[in-house]
């Protein structure tokens, strides 16, 4: 009664009805509208679906044996058995299904539990009260600032309520909820997200899983209590629980939301596949090196212009226990933020220093592998961490930095217990490597000793004393890849470091290892079994091995190989699915670590102006991840990968009529779609000849090359003049260039390092990516080629899909400092850049505006990276002969 005449109340519960009466999907209950009675007595009712079957905490229940069901959830008796896999699994993924459409509109559970799912007899999973809690809320003014806070959680059950939790003529409780499923913020009365439901959602499936409350207690305080302090006890998963879904699990109950799974929509995709590779943290394919990383990896892209890069084909990562590379072999996530993108552990393998990224923001961390407890030795700042690496003596940690301050790059030493960071040396372009006994590091460099060279560098522990060991001139290349570093030899008498070859077409033809000596600088080759692209090196501490990784010709993904000393003999360690980013040793060579994960994205549409949901169209996860365009007409054209074969396909606008554009050859991929006026469609052939631009009209017919010797960057079309831009090299530098759409002309139109081209509609104008002076900008230029420069605007750091759209007045863009997940629209007229969209998670990959502005196609997503030690790899898989041939294709810029 007290409800129903408050006028204010009553109109938030209307407002928040009609919000949850637009959810529409199978696994929800649908609310259908709203009753208002006038007599005998105020009521304000929901009408909604009758669902037959039982709820959850019935069926739990049932399985527990003795025990009995409640309002609130469920108590099992003495045996307690969780649910079987066969029947857990379907229920847990319609669980998700339900979440991932609500979240995706907004709408936040808050209420998530046993007694709120139910289940048809036809094996339907039905989420009931969704979103209530907030509909009952009370807006902000209507209270307290502490009591409004509390309720933007969900309501304690009438039972908890009567308990304490309030009473008559008093607010609602400071927390409400169902107490045993809160999520820990919830039970401080703190403001929540999706991330609740997340936590939620792991407790309900723990307790499927293992016929246990998760968090039990007498008293609505002794669960909270329990909520906030108890540990989870992991040795009660059936023994049967798939790696992956274990994995799940943890990163569902994180406490600390900061740390929880972001993403209900990857535990769907678990549940979907629960005996695949465990994937919990450690997914993404070092599309490189991603976020503010990237900005490491352009910087260096631009001032040399090389760059050998990893596949952008999706991996998963193995789960602990065995591969198929060795029967030994045991690979075991050892952090669950997927955000890690670097990791080295200490030379007694006691500790792991780690680099998080997320929104363009990086922090470096120290966590101890038995205990877990971790510690930020810097926090988050808009730079580039990497390059990290314990001092032999396992004291500090030396970590490399680049930013706006120091664009060329730096080394800094830090005590591994934290502490104010000293500057050691500038100018670095790899992670260093000690000599065995402390007193000398290794590094690369690029440009040196002249632009187009890259080094092999020596010099003292403490910075000083620095010189050139051993050079070579493009078209090979020692610091090319971000992630990549030498390895100072057991025995200190020589380093290994990969040295990368371009094919003539502006490929990587090739990578090899070779061994330099330390006292004469002589250089010599170690392994050269045709791989595509090798990265970061390390000596095994007998000295009769070297570890590195690469990737072969056949492999979607780097892996880890072990090549004989001497000999030069090469053979995978590891032989799944993950792309294994860098390579850390312990002392006595017995663990290693490494960093996977894999990324997973869809293609949506929303209208540029007044807001709205986005609409998806694409149907796989790898869709948009290599481009995404509109043609004149509206239709949406976007890459694809299916099956690890790449192709574009083209859709219009509500997803209706999609059908492949073009199919890749074997060993081809395809890149960054664009559409210019009369139909052609353009895009990015890679092959082990080389990137070329080619074209072929929207129905199939014409196809042929446009330009060659090309950089594997964006490329644009005008809708209206015809005209296309692509990035190629010169001297070694890229630099951006128009050309007519057969191709007879080739236009430069910049004379400094550049990239990234956008063309406006009418052909005139062409933006792009430059550097000055060691800085970003964005320039806007007259498509001429007289050179003009027509507009000169400020840039954030580029990030790892760094996109540029020229419009009328100002230049669309996704790359703004600390968000990561947005459009934007710089003014030509130097006004600060403004939002366009308004989403507050996931990151945008790639955008594209239509051609009358109406509409916007986003490639949205989240990418999952982590670190993992990795033993027993001695007795790694032999290398297959389809292994030792082929080249390598560009990364390019992106």
């Amino acid at each position: 009664d007290v409800f129903a005449h408050d006028a204010e109340r009553v109109a938030r519960f209307t407002r928040e009805a009609q919000t949850l009466a637009s959810l529409n999907h199978p696994n929800i209950a649908q609310i259908y509208g709203v009753i208002e009675e006038d007599s005998p007595a105020h009521v304000h009712a929901l009408v909604m679906e009758l669902v037959e079957g039982e709820d959850l905490s019935a069926i739990m229940a049932r399985h527990a044996g003795p025990g009995t069901a409640s309002s609130s959830g469920w108590s099992p008796g003495a045996s307690a058995p969780g649910l079987p896999l066969a029947e857990a699994l379907p229920i847990a993924k319609q669980i998700a299904e339900a979440l991932e459409a609500a979240h995706e509109q907004g709408i936040v559970h808050r209420d998530l539990k046993p007694a709120n799912i139910k289940v048809r007899a036809d094996g339907t999973v039905k989420v009931l009260d969704f979103g209530l809690a907030k509909a009952l809320a009370p807006n902000a003014s209507g209270g307290s600032s502490a009591t409004a806070d509390a309720m933007n959680s969900p309501t304690l059950t009438a039972a908890a309520f009567a308990a304490g939790y309030g009473g008559p003529g008093t607010e609602l409780g400071m927390i409400i909820g169902t107490a045993a499923y809160m999520a820990p913020e919830q039970a401080r009365g703190r403001a929540v997200d999706k991330r609740a439901d997340i936590w939620a959602f792991g407790v309900v499936l723990y307790e499927m899983l293992t016929g246990q409350r998760l968090f039990p207690g007498e008293e609505v305080s002794d669960t909270l209590a329990a909520v906030l302090r108890q540990d989870v006890d992991w040795q009660t998963l059936p023994a049967s629980t798939p790696p992956a879904l274990a994995v799940l699990l943890r990163r569902c109950l994180e406490r600390d939301p900061r740390l929880r799974l972001r993403d209900i929509g990857e535990a769907r995709l678990v549940l979907s596949q629960p005996e695949a590779p465990a994937a919990d943290a450690a997914r993404t394919p070092v599309r490189p090196p991603g976020l503010a990383g990237r900005f490491v990896r352009a910087a260096a892209l631009l001032a040399v212009g090389f760059a050998a890069g990893f596949t952008t084909a999706s991996v998963v990562a193995p789960p602990p226990g065995t591969t198929p590379g060795s029967a030994s072999l045991s690979i075991t996530p050892v952090t669950a933020s997927g955000n890690v993108i670097s990791g080295s552990i200490s030379p007694d393998g006691r500790y792991l220093a780690y680099v998080e990224s997320e929104q363009g923001l990086q922090s470096l961390w120290l966590q101890q592998l038995a205990g877990g407890q971790t510690l930020r030795l810097i926090p988050e700042r808009a730079v580039a961490y990497w390059a990290h690496t314990f001092t032999p003596d396992g004291n500090d940690i030396v970590y490399g930095v680049k930013s706006d301050a120091e664009p060329s790059g730096a080394l800094y030493l830090i005590s591994a217990l934290g502490g104010t960071p000293r500057r050691l040396i500038g100018n670095i372009d790899s992670a260093p490597s000690f000599s065995p006994d402390g007193r000398r590091m290794t590094f690369l460099r690029q440009s040196a000793p002249a632009q187009d060279e890259s080094a092999l560098m020596v010099c003292d522990a403490d910075g000083s004393n620095e010189r050139i060991l051993a050079a070579v001139k493009l078209p090979e290349y020692m610091a090319g890849i971000f992630f990549g570093g030498p390895s100072w030899s057991p025995d200190g008498k020589s380093i290994v470091t990969s040295v990368g070859r371009r094919g003539s077409a502006g490929a990587d033809a090739k990578a090899r290892l070779v061994q330099v000596q330390v006292e004469t600088g002589a250089m010599s080759t170690l392994a050269d079994p045709g791989w595509l692209v090798a990265a970061q090196s390390h000596w095994m501490p007998d000295g009769k091995a070297v570890l590195v990784i690469a990737r072969g010709a056949d492999q979607a993904a780097t892996q880890i190989w072990s090549v004989s000393v001497p000999g030069g003999e090469a053979r995978r360690i590891t032989s799944d699915l993950s792309d294994h980013r860098v390579l850390s040793l312990t002392r006595d060579g017995q663990a290693l670590v490494s960093i996977a994960g894999s990324i997973s994205a869809r293609v949506s549409v929303m209208p540029l102006r007044g807001g709205g949901t986005p609409i998806r169209i694409g149907r796989s996860t790898q869709d948009g991840l290599e481009g995404v365009a509109f043609d004149a007409e509206g239709s949406v054209v976007y890459s694809s990968r299916v099956g690890g074969r790449s192709s574009l396909w083209v859709t219009r606008s509500d997803g209706s009529d999609r059908r492949p554009l073009v199919q890749a050859g074997p060993a081809e991929y395809l890149y960054f779609p664009a559409v210019a006026g009369g139909g052609r469609l353009f895009y990015l052939s890679n092959t082990q000849k080389g990137t070329e631009v080619q074209s072929v009209g929207m129905d199939g017919s014409a196809p042929r090359t446009i330009a060659a010797d090309v950089r594997r960057d964006l490329i644009a079309a005008s809708v209206d003049g015809d005209v296309v831009a692509f990035s190629a090299l010169v001297d070694g530098v890229p630099h951006i260039f128009t050309s007519d759409p057969d191709g007879t002309r080739r236009t430069p139109i910049t004379k400094v390092p550049s990239f990234s081209p956008a063309v406006d509609a009418r052909g005139r104008r062409v933006a792009y990516y430059y550097v000055a002076n060691g800085l970003f900008r964005i320039g806007v230029s007259a498509i001429d080629g007289s050179g003009s420069l027509l507009a000169d605007l400020p840039a954030e750091a580029p990030s790892a899909n760094s996109r540029l759209q020229l419009n009328g007045d100002g230049v669309y863009l996704n790359t703004v400092r600390g968000d990561r997940a947005n459009v934007w629209l710089l003014p030509l007229d130097g006004r600060p850049a403004r939002r366009v969209t308004a989403f507050d998670d996931q990151l945008l990959f790639d955008f594209a505006v239509s051609p009358d502005g109406s509409m916007l196609a986003l490639v949205r997503g989240s990418r999952l990276r982590d670190a993992q030690v990795i033993t027993g790899f001695h007795g790694g898989a032999a290398a297959r002969p389809a292994d030792r041939a082929g080249t390598a294709p560009e990364e390019g810029s992106r």
